[in-house]
């Protein structure tokens, strides 16, 4: 795993210097809790969603 977002920062990192976008090698300022809390929120959304079709459904 810690070799992979290695890689990855190191890829990112080229490009930005490629490119002059520096800001694509910041991978820090989001860490893996911001995802998982966008996924958790949506998938929360999704079950509601489910359900409110659901009950329209049968309704």
């Amino acid at each position: 795993m810690e070799a992979t977002l290695a890689r990855r920062r190191a890829v990112l990192e080229l490009k930005g210097r490629r490119t002059g976008d520096l800001s694509l090698a910041d991978t820090e300022s989001l860490g893996p809790w911001f995802f998982k809390l966008i996924g958790g929120v949506i998938a929360v959304g999704g079950l509601a969603l489910l359900a409110l079709s659901l009950i329209l459904a049968a309704g």
